[in-house]
């Protein structure tokens, strides 16, 4: 069971970094968009579900963690 927690940990873990990842790297295309006076609103939501999305990892590695 100790090895299961700590598989589906190490998976959190993974999807927490590329989904930190993506956040930043969607913020930087933002501050790009903005900086060409380019439409933002699709970027903009896309964003959110992105963080959405992030902040589910954030939980679901609480919940494995048992907190």
């Amino acid at each position: 069971m100790e090895t299961d927690l700590n598989s589906y940990l190490e998976r959190a873990e993974r999807c927490i970094v590329i989904g930190e990842t993506t956040v930043t790297r969607q913020l930087a295309l933002l501050e790009r968009l903005r900086h060409a006076n380019l439409p933002t609103g699709d970027a903009e939501r896309l964003l959110r579900e992105m963080e959405l999305t992030l902040h589910r990892f954030y939980a679901e590695r609480e919940k494995i963690m048992g907190r």
